[in-house]
């Protein structure tokens, strides 16, 4: 978040595992579609040296983060080598490069955990698309027991658990700010 706000909360982190999964198989589908390409054309004399060097690109990118020993990996630099993989001829693919370059887009944004800024103008949601939510909409906001509940007055309610334990004295500091507000 850019501004700067009195309080950020963040949630909990949901599993990602999920995304994890589709981000290896459309790894995967580009890296086979590119090496069967890539053996077609050899049938016939045509040699593809640039889409040899984006499947070795893409490839390299998968196998960095199947064997690296980060905890979060993040796909979106070997989606970006698969579109332009998939833009190229012979393949030429647009609409699947152009949902490889969505997917890079939105990747990081799916799996960054949320946060929510406080400050006297309101709440903002980090999420994708932000959400700026005015304190006259809210009818509650506070955190209790590592948990934020947002209350809208539409009747809505949420309610996430925070990432990281909250001391009672903080707690306390930013329930009475947020009531200055609703109040």
């Amino acid at each position: 978040m850019a501004k700067d706000f009195d309080y950020i909360v963040t949630l909990k982190k949901s599993n990602t595992t999920p995304i994890t999964i589709v981000c290896n198989i459309l790894m995967l589908a580009a890296i086979g579609t590119f090496l069967y390409t890539s053996a077609q054309s050899l049938q016939y004399g045509v040699k593809l040296y640039a889409l040899w060097i984006i499947t070795a690109l893409v490839l390299f990118w998968w196998i960095l983060i199947i064997f690296g020993k980060k905890k979060k990996p993040y796909f979106r630099i070997g989606f970006f080598f698969a579109a332009m993989g998939w833009l190229l001829a012979p393949i030429h693919k647009i609409v699947i490069g152009v949902l490889y370059i969505v997917a890079g887009l939105l990747e990081k944004q799916v799996k960054f955990p949320e946060e929510i800024g406080v400050d006297a103008s309101g709440i903002l949601i980090n999420s994708l698309p932000k959400k700026h939510v005015e304190w006259k909409d809210l009818k509650n906001l506070m955190i209790k027991d590592n948990i934020l509940t947002i209350d809208y007055k539409n009747n809505k309610i949420f309610q996430k658990e925070i990432q990281d334990d909250v001391p009672l004295t903080m707690e306390q500091e930013f329930n009475t700010f947020c009531k200055k507000y609703l109040g």
